[in-house]
């Protein structure tokens, strides 16, 4: 079991001993030890591989929860956390993915109109009962209603960062079977859309069969949906489903266009081939007069029987790529991680962050950044240890020693305050312009009216 996933049943604890009551300072231990783990650079299993003892040097982690993270990387489960979240009802503990439903508001909504999952919610939102309840009322109800809509849309569904971590991580378990010529991730998430369902690997296999028992013997896979010899799924514990497709490395091209593309961006593309007497498909290029097989074995010499250069997997929507391309008039160079010279916005230790100045200064130079700007809360958010003029004068100093100290990368000196009901900041000018960055951001009360603030809404420079 990974950090990702020791941090989540913490926060899960936390959430569940919240609802039940229990001491505040346990509620925080929980919260704050997922924290931390999140943000850790090593994986605690290789930590605990090494020498177990140092997990106890992790901020936030004691006896207690050091036993309950052994447990976690030596059976890939935790007693406590199973007998815990049994002591909810089916669907309850789901609700806390509801936008703007946190422990507390939960916990009211069960305890004073027995609301034990996301359908009940709905049914109570609709019939006005939200409206008795103290510090709710009709907005938290329309609010509910447009989380849940949104829930509903999105289940099953999981962000980008999150659908490219479980992918990584497959790749990286195939890639250890030296049965596995080539692997690629296609479908929506090599197109990094937004939000991916189901994972979509291809694959070419010296032994498909060999191959399928591999991949369905996959640590972390809950149960096997589907095992036949080109195609096999599987869902995870902790999450997506993942399909697996063992294709012919003749056709590994034109199956990879073809379980990439969108549906209107494959439906262009046939009638494209079609207009050129080929029929386009997963397996290849083939001649309509013939039937001969022409291409299929790489991307670009699929896009180029139809007369077409190759395109990004982004930009496979349908959305004009089609034309650009026929036309010759793609654009030659696409924007790539290493283009990426530095990061104005940084959380260190100093509120929320997991790094030092130093630390997270020295990584951001190995990646080679130019330059980067920290920028940790100011003291509105006191729950993520947001400093007040003092402290950030103070913090403003160490930055400007640890810019003098490491040399080949520019720190900036910076701040997130707040933008507080009244519009106004929650930091003297006299401190802000000390700084080289200032982020203004709001925290809270989200749902002001307009006319009942005065906070200002511009867009524009300067």
């Amino acid at each position: 079991m990974d950090n990702r996933q020791i941090s989540h049943i913490f926060s899960r604890i936390a959430d569940a001993l919240e609802i039940q009551g229990a001491n505040p300072f346990r509620v925080r231990a929980y919260r704050t030890a997922s924290q931390n783990i999140s943000g850790f650079s090593r994986q605690l299993k290789d930590i605990y591989s090494e020498d177990g003892s140092q997990l106890s040097d992790i901020p936030g982690i004691g006896k207690d929860l050091k036993e309950k993270i052994v447990e976690l990387v030596t059976t890939n489960d935790l007693g406590y956390y199973n007998k815990l979240t049994e002591e909810f009802p089916a669907g309850f503990l789901d609700m806390l993915d509801l936008s703007g439903l946190g422990p507390k508001k939960l916990k009211k909504l069960r305890d004073e109109l027995g609301v034990e999952n996301v359908s009940e919610l709905e049914k109570a939102c609709k019939a006005g009962e939200l409206e008795s309840l103290d510090g709710m009322g009709a907005k938290t109800q329309d609010k509910l209603l447009a989380a849940i809509k949104h829930f509903k849309k999105s289940e099953g569904r999981m962000l980008l960062p999150e659908a490219t971590y479980f992918a990584a991580k497959i790749v990286e378990y195939l890639s250890k079977s030296r049965n596995f010529k080539k692997i690629e991730q296609a479908g929506s998430l090599r197109r990094g859309r937004e939000t991916i369902g189901d994972l979509d690997i291809l694959a070419v296999a010296d032994n498909a069969g060999a191959a399928m028992d591999y991949f369905t013997n996959y640590p972390d896979a809950a149960e096997i949906i589907v095992k036949g010899a080109t195609k096999s799924s599987i869902s995870l514990k902790e999450g997506p489903q993942i399909d697996l497709r063992i294709v012919d490395e003749a056709s590994f091209g034109a199956a990879l266009v073809y379980f990439t593309g969108s549906k209107q961006h494959n439906i262009e593309m046939r009638k494209i081939a079609r207009r050129k007497g080929y029929k386009v498909n997963e397996y290849g290029v083939f001649s309509v007069k013939s039937g001969r097989k022409v291409a299929g074995r790489t991307e670009e010499e699929v896009y180029e029987k139809i007369g077409m250069s190759w395109i990004p997997p982004e930009m496979r929507e349908n959305r004009g790529e089609i034309e650009l391309s026929r036309q010759g008039t793609l654009p030659r160079k696409f924007l790539k991680l290493r283009d990426i010279k530095g990061d104005l916005h940084m959380h260190t230790t100093a509120s929320d962050g997991s790094c030092s100045i130093e630390e997270l200064a020295r990584a951001a130079k190995q990646k080679g950044y130019n330059y980067i700007a920290i920028t940790d809360h100011s003291k509105y958010v006191r729950i993520a240890g947001g400093m007040d003029e003092k402290r950030l004068l103070k913090h403003v100093k160490n930055i400007r020693a640890i810019d003098k100290k490491i040399k080949g990368i520019k720190i900036l000196a910076g701040v997130e305050v707040d933008i507080l009901k009244n519009g106004k900041l929650d930091m003297d000018d006299s401190v802000l312009k000390e700084l080289d960055v200032v982020i203004a951001a709001v925290h809270s009360f989200f749902a002001l009216d307009e006319k009942k603030t005065n906070r200002t809404y511009f867009t524009g420079s300067g």
